[in-house]
């Protein structure tokens, strides 16, 4: 059936991808902006005893998860909705999100190298290797994940779903 001139495309149907990534992000922010929230209260009691270093971490990872769950909830909603920012916003932080664990390479490879010389074969090597290869594993997963997440969110059949 094609479409008299002047007159608007119909939308496309809604898939259950689109769905579920804007789903996942409204929960995802959430619990990131509720952590934030959970580790800023958290300092209080260690303010009261003076440790001013630790109120301090604990308030820039608080600052930090509400970067991250702003713009997360945003986007998200605006993909549940099928808004064409919504979906460009979320390859914008798709595409951070990649770029970040790429940045936490060399930052994990010094965390394992921190642990120094482990006798060959001991238990202690073996819960070491097995953690950082754990660590690497799920770190090539999740940005597999993502880069397929980003890779989806730019078909025509999915735009397509977005106005």
């Amino acid at each position: 059936m094609t479409i008299p001139p002047g007159l608007p495309k119909p939308p496309a149907p809604r898939t259950a991808f689109v769905t579920s990534l804007g789903w996942t992000g409204l929960i995802g922010g959430a619990l990131s902006a509720l952590t934030g929230v959970m580790e800023w209260f958290a300092a209080r009691p260690f303010a009261e005893q003076g440790f001013i270093d630790i109120v301090l971490k604990l308030k820039q990872y608080a600052v930090l998860s509400w970067v991250g769950a702003i713009p997360t909830l945003i986007f998200s909603w605006g993909v549940l909705h099928r808004r064409e920012w919504g979906r460009k916003g979320m390859l914008v932080l798709i595409a951070v999100a990649v770029l970040a664990h790429l940045a936490l390479l060399p930052t994990l490879r010094q965390a394992f190298a921190g642990a120094g010389e482990l006798a060959p074969g001991s238990l202690l090597e073996a819960v070491l290797n097995t953690a950082k290869w754990t660590t690497y594993g799920a770190l090539a997963v999740a940005t597999a994940v993502m880069l397929w997440l980003g890779r989806k969110l730019a078909t025509s059949p999915v735009k397509d779903e977005f106005c």
